[in-house]
């Protein structure tokens, strides 16, 4: 009904806003070459190297170019993150879901998830709920998840309770004290200078996103976890911000300087069909090959930071919340499911962020209409398995220790999604496959944005027509193993050059 409420111009104009999509994208992909490259870099001091990096950094330069482009058309606004100071305090750790959840079942949740993906497929299962398939189709499905999850583990995992270890040293301790670099003074101290060139270093090292911000201090844990995932009794230390010449760790606290005053926030994307394959066991492959890219990415990043003589912090999910300094670097707006929704990819996106004293640019925060839209849609809390997603109203009060109340947001439980997780045997994305956003930049969504930010009366039909077109119905796993479009590190064909399958 709502749509025959619209006015004939509201009609007319829904229906002619993919032309110009179109053309604006054809003409988009033209000249995407060194201008760009020249372009960003503006007037940078450094003489012949720009000249020397202009060939193999074009294409990054015209990727962060195109993503300025596209956030050019959406409402730049002030930080949107209402905070009630009354309720809030820095989340601790411990009460993330993976830490507090065994402490509630007496089980490692995290193991029992892991061990459970590596042996379902004897009886082929591939999730809870889902059609049995053969042995080895199920054992095949394992294997990919397997093979997509090892730079992940190898690059600091998830980041829980790997604060300043291995990998994610704060320091860069991988090397032995007889070999740690002594890299002098910064030479560059231009902000003007130093963000086009961290952002060319963020894409060229993987992500598909890049924005900075401002370090809110609220969004960093106000204690990690030591001993994570047990049901024993955490172990933690807290993190505090002092006058220190460098990060550091004591016996009872992680030390990061008064001066690391930006975040460096990346995203990367998922494989679409795998994710819309959920709650398989080859969905989880698609969110570790995320995590996998976004931890090779902070090694990139966390060198190139240092050697140019600056404090570079690893995270990936550790130290801090990723989603608020997500929004506040302008990549996107937080969604009904919780998760940060990119114009580009929707939810479908791992976030990482890299602490620094590097002086730079902040981003601006966009509103794309999805507080809106979300209110409306609903899609992913309908299609929950475990029903952690409201199907309420935005609030400052959590239904547990695990949310973060005080801050005004969808209010869900990730408890109730990982005992889910634990039962499946691998993670679920239903959210992410169904989310309407997931869909990426094509004509009909932009309609449909356009739509929510204009014609707000017409969000009712979306998710009708949504459904209508069968968009998010799972995906058959056959469906993907048939498929000949694949492309390097699962991403669109479109987006990174096809790789021909015979």
């Amino acid at each position: 009904m709502i749509l025959f409420s619209l006015t004939s111009t509201e009609l007319r104009l829904i229906t002619l806003k993919y032309k110009e999509d179109i053309m604006e994208s054809k003409e988009q992909k033209k000249g995407m070459n060194r201008r760009q490259f020249t372009k960003l870099l503006g007037g940078l001091s450094v003489g012949a190297t720009g000249a020397a990096l202009a060939g193999p950094m074009a294409d990054a330069a015209a990727a962060e170019e195109q993503a300025q482009n596209l956030r050019d058309k959406f409402r730049k606004i002030k930080n949107p993150i209402k905070v009630d100071p009354n309720k809030f305090k820095r989340f601790n750790a411990k009460d993330q879901a993976f830490n507090s959840l065994p402490r509630d079942t007496g089980e490692n949740c995290h193991e029992q998830a892991i061990q459970s993906s590596l042996q379902q497929w004897k009886t082929g299962s591939i999730g809870q709920n889902l059609p049995r398939t053969s042995i080895a189709e199920a054992r095949t499905q394992m294997a990919f998840f397997w093979s997509m999850e090892r730079m992940n583990t190898l690059t600091g995992y998830h980041g829980e309770g790997m604060e300043n270890k291995g990998a994610l040293s704060w320091n860069d301790e991988l090397f032995d004290e007889e070999h740690m670099p002594d890299f002098p003074a910064p030479t560059l101290t231009d902000p003007k200078e130093l963000t086009p060139l961290a952002k060319i270093c963020a894409r060229l090292g993987g992500a598909d996103l890049v924005g900075i911000c401002k370090l809110n201090r609220n969004w960093i844990y106000s204690d990690v976890q030591r001993n994570p995932y047990i049901p024993g009794d955490p172990i933690t230390k807290k993190i505090t911000f002092e006058d220190v010449e460098k990060p550091i760790e004591t016996d009872d606290k992680l030390i990061i300087p008064d001066d690391v005053n930006y975040a460096i926030v990346t995203a990367f994307a998922m494989n679409r069909p795998l994710i819309q394959t959920s709650p398989s066991t080859i969905s989880s492959g698609a969110a570790s090959l995320g995590y996998s890219r976004m931890g090779f990415a902070a090694q990139t990043i966390c060198a190139y930071i240092r050697a140019q003589g600056y404090h570079a912090i690893p995270c990936k999910n550790g130290v801090g919340l990723s989603v608020p300094m997500a929004i506040e670097a302008g990549l996107g707006q937080d969604g009904r499911n919780g998760l940060l929704i990119t114009p580009e990819y929707g939810p479908n996106v791992r976030i990482d962020k890299i602490l620094t004293n590097m002086p730079l640019i902040p981003d601006e925060p966009i509103d794309l209409g999805v507080h809106e839209f979300c209110r409306h849609c609903k899609k992913c809390a309908r299609e929950c398995p475990s029903k952690n997603i409201t199907m309420g109203e935005r609030s400052f009060d959590g239904p547990t220790s695990a949310t973060l109340s005080g801050v005004y947001k969808w209010q869900n439980d990730p408890k109730k999604c990982l005992a889910f997780w634990v039962e499946n045997g691998s993670v679920c994305s239903n959210c992410i496959a169904v989310c309407p956003f997931t869909k990426g930049k094509m004509w009909a969504h932009s309609v449909t944005e356009w739509s929510i930010k204009n014609v707000p009366a017409a969000d009712g039909i979306w998710l009708n027509l949504d459904d209508a077109f069968h968009y998010g119905e799972r995906r058959k796993t056959k469906d993907v193993f048939a498929s000949t479009d694949i492309a390097p590190y699962g991403l669109d064909p479109d987006k990174f050059g096809k790789s021909r399958l015979r």
